[in-house]
């Protein structure tokens, strides 16, 4: 099934041998965050780096990101 099912996510926690609570999403709309909240994700964020607006994600998402890049380390030094 598509999302927002939670099918997708499931299936590769199970392939990973992850559990969906200790498994943390990263979505730039709010049907990837409907998805990770339907299998149950631990920690679902938001990214404006998409196809939508802060507005969109901020119900579903622990956190909304101005972009993927603030998942990344910052180089050292």
């Amino acid at each position: 099934r598509l999302k927002p099912a939670p099918d997708m996510l499931l299936d590769i926690c199970h392939r990973l041998g992850a559990e969906p609570a200790r498994t943390a999403v990263v979505g730039d709309s709010a049907v990837d965050l409907a998805m990770a909240r339907a299998a149950g994700a631990g920690r679902v964020i938001g990214v404006l780096s998409g196809v939508s607006r802060r507005a969109d994600l901020e119900a579903l998402a622990a956190a909304v990101l101005p972009s993927v890049a603030y998942l990344a380390p910052e180089p050292a030094g």
